[in-house]
C-alpha cells in the first residue's frame, strides 16, 4: 500500500498493478488512469472527498479484472449534523470496469456504534447488556428491518429519508446488538458516489454503494446480533451506458439483527445498451430491509428531463 499525503504529481498515463494507491490528499497530472490488469495480483486506487466539493477529474478510466476503485465520500463526522456530508464527485471522459472488476463506496457511509446507529435513518438499539438484542436496520431509500431482545421490546428500524430521484445521501447505520452479553457494533451503511461519464461508460463489473452485514449470532446459546446497514446513493449520468456487470445499493443483511434498508441509485443516460442488473434490495434479517428506490432519466433534449421507467432485471 502507498499512502499518498499532500500533493502526488502524476504522470498522465497513470497504470497501478500490483499494488494499492490511497490516496488521503491531492493527486494532479493523471488524465488516464489504469487500475489492475487483466491477470495477476491485485491493485487499488482508493481516492477521498476531503471537502463537500472537491471533484476528480479524468480522460479515461478503466478499471480491470483484478482492479478495485475505492471512492470514499465526504463526511464531517459531526453525527448530529448530516446536511454538510456529501457524495465524492467523479467526472471522466471514458470509464470501463471490467468483468471481475470493481468500484465501490461500499460501508463507506454513516458508522455503527454500540448504540444506535449514525445516520439520519440510524438502527436503534438497547442498553441492557445481559440477554440478547438485535439491533434494527439502517434505512435510507427503504426502512430498515425492526429488531428485538430477550424481553420482547421492539427496536424499530431505521426510518427513510431523501427523495427517489435524487441520489445525494450517505446510508445509515444499523443499530447494535448483543451476544452472549458481548456487544456487537450496528454495521456501517454505503457511501454515495455521483458519477458522470461525458461519453461511454461500460459495467461488466460491479459497481456498488452496499450496505454492511451485520455480525454475531449462532455463538454458544446467543441468538442476537448487529442490524444490517443501509444501500448508499449512485447517481450515474452518462451519455451511453453498456454492459453486463452489476450496479447495486443494496442494504447489509444481518444473521439475527434487522435488514439494511435498500439505498437510492438514478441513472441518467443518452444511449442504453446495458444488459446487467440495477439492485437496490433491501438486506436479510431477522426482519428484512424494505427495498430502495431506482429512477431512470433521458438525457435532455431540452431543459427538462423525461423521468421513465425501465425493465431494471432484477
Amino acid at each position: 500500500i502507498l499512502t499518498s499525503y499532500g500533493v502526488l504529481s502524476a504522470q498522465s498515463v497513470l497504470t497501478i498493478q500490483n499494488f494499492t494507491l490511497d490516496v488521503q490528499g491531492q493527486l494532479t497530472g493523471a488524465n488516464d488512469v489504469v487500475v489492475g490488469g487483466a491477470t495477476g495480483n491485485a491493485a487499488g486506487l482508493v481516492l477521498r472527498a476531503s471537502t463537500p466539493t472537491e471533484a476528480y477529474n479524468f480522460s479515461s478510466l478503466v478499471v480491470q479484472t483484478t482492479g478495485t476503485l475505492k471512492l470514499v465520500p465526504y463526511n464531517d463526522g459531526d453525527n448530529g449534523d448530516y446536511n454538510n456530508d456529501a457524495p465524492i464527485e467523479l467526472t471522466v471522459g471514458t470509464m470501463t470496469v471490467a468483468s471481475g472488476g470493481v468500484v465501490h463506496s461500499d460501508a463507506l457511509g454513516y458508522t455503527g456504534t454500540n448504540v444506535n446507529g449514525n445516520g439520519p435513518g440510524g438502527g436503534q438499539s438497547g442498553s441492557m447488556p445481559e440477554g440478547y438484542l438485535r439491533g434494527s436496520g439502517g434505512g435510507y431509500g427503504g426502512k430498515g428491518g425492526d429488531g428485538i431482545d430477550h424481553l420482547n421490546t421492539v427496536y424499530v428500524g431505521g426510518s427513510q429519508y431523501g427523495q427517489p430521484a435524487y441520489a445525494n445521501d450517505l446510508g445509515s447505520a444499523g443499530g447494535a446488538g448483543i451476544v452472549n452479553n458481548e456487544w456487537h457494533p450496528g454495521a456501517n451503511g454505503g457511501g454515495a458516489i455521483h458519477l458522470t461519464v461525458n461519453e461511454a461508460l461500460t459495467v461488466d463489473g460491479r459497481l456498488s454503494a452496499n450496505g454492511q452485514n451485520g455480525t454475531g449470532g449462532n455463538i454458544g446459546t446467543g441468538n442476537g446480533g448487529s442490524g444490517g446497514g443501509s444501500g448508499g446513493s449512485l447517481q450515474i449520468v452518462a451519455q451511453s451506458l453498456a454492459g453486463s456487470g452489476l450496479i447495486a445499493a443494496n442494504g447489509g443483511s444481518a444473521t439475527h439483527g434487522g435488514g439494511g434498508g435498500g439505498g437510492r441509485i438514478v441513472v441518467a443516460f443518452g444511449n442504453f445498451s446495458y444488459t446487467g442488473k440495477f439492485q437496490a434490495h433491501g438486506g436479510i434479517g431477522y426482519n428484512n430491509g424494505e427495498d430502495g428506490t431506482i429512477y431512470g432519466l433521458i438525457l435532455p433534449r431540452s431543459a427538462t428531463l423525461n423521468l421513465i421507467g425501465l425493465d431494471w432485471r432484477e
